[in-house]
């Protein structure tokens, strides 16, 4: 065997531990999918609409965030979602994306975290430190509001507290009063993995920015296994991700901490596991380059064999 069949025999073997290595990884697409009863959550008054899959959910968020002058940071988001969408899930090619679903806009959530932040040149960090200033110890609270024909996220007065929602008119039922069921609660993760970053130092008002965030997930009523129906049990975590424009000043209370606003887009998705990690996928392209070689070379002998 020469030394080129030998090189590309080792590349093979290494695509063959990657592969081996990442088969429970393969098993646990990049975005889970989860299926939802968008109006099975007990409120009366309204038509199932049936079972709808996906592995994200979009939407619009608000956010208010306090900076304190001792490096620390206040958080408060509103995130309400419009759509359901089925993004591409595979490794490789060929890429495609499913049907997207547009959604009641009565699902929503809040999430206040607090943390610390840094600056270094024109890039501002936020760390999440896994705490929160919720009373009851939950970061995370998930709703949904039956036969809201609209939501506006409204914003707190500073990243302490928690923002809410204003629903626009039933569309269904005239003067049927809106519920408003918990979904389900979390508690905010921290660590390398989730962060938020603004460009442009403070002092100098913040340019665009995007953040990503994890927290536990635990359905905590009747409504939340409702509306999420597989997989059952639920998935425990929550990532959500988003970017924005612009930190706008919105006040301060003169003693060097200063609140500031900003919107955006945003997604979510739900896991049990963590999405692969970027050198994980680059050495199993590698290794499937080597055997692909490989089968190139022994049809190519075969030829001349022949």
């Amino acid at each position: 065997m020469n030394n080129f069949n030998k090189s590309l025999l080792s590349l093979a073997l290494t695509a063959s531990f990657a592969i081996a290595s990442t088969q429970a990884m393969a098993a646990v697409p990049l975005y889970p999918e989860f299926t939802i009863n968008p109006t099975d959550t007990g409120t009366l008054g309204f038509t199932t609409l049936g079972d709808l899959t996906g592995n994200k959910f979009v939407g619009n968020y608000s956010e208010v965030v306090t900076l304190n002058f001792d490096g620390t940071f206040n958080a408060s988001i509103s995130l309400g979602f419009g759509q359901l969408a089925n993004i591409n899930n595979q490794l490789f090619a060929p890429f495609s994306d499913g049907p997207t679903y547009n959604l009641d806009p009565g699902l929503w959530l809040t999430n206040q975290f607090n943390g610390t932040y840094s600056t270094v040149g024109t890039l501002t960090t936020f760390l999440p430190d896994g705490s929160t200033s919720n009373g009851d110890g939950f970061a995370l609270h998930l709703y949904y509001t039956s036969g809201a024909s609209s939501i506006t996220l409204n914003s707190p007065a500073n990243g302490f507290t928690v923002g809410g929602a204003t629903f626009g008119d039933d569309p269904s039922v005239a003067g049927l009063p809106f519920t408003n069921p918990i979904l389900g609660t979390g508690i905010e993760l921290s660590g390398s993995n989730y962060l938020g970053t603004a460009t442009l130092p403070i002092g100098s008002g913040f340019g665009g920015g995007s953040f990503s965030l994890g927290t536990t997930l635990s359905l905590a009523s009747l409504a939340g296994q409702s509306y999420f129906v597989l997989p059952d049990p639920f998935y425990n975590m929550s990532l959500q991700s988003g970017q924005y424009n612009t930190l706008v000043f919105k006040s301060t209370d003169g003693l060097g901490n200063n609140t500031y606003s900003n919107n955006g887009s945003a997604d979510i998705i739900f896991s049990n596991a963590s999405v692969p990690e970027p050198a994980s996928l680059a050495l199993v392209g590698l290794g499937l380059l080597g055997l692909g070689v490989i089968r190139r070379k022994k049809q190519a002998d075969a030829t001349i064999d022949a």
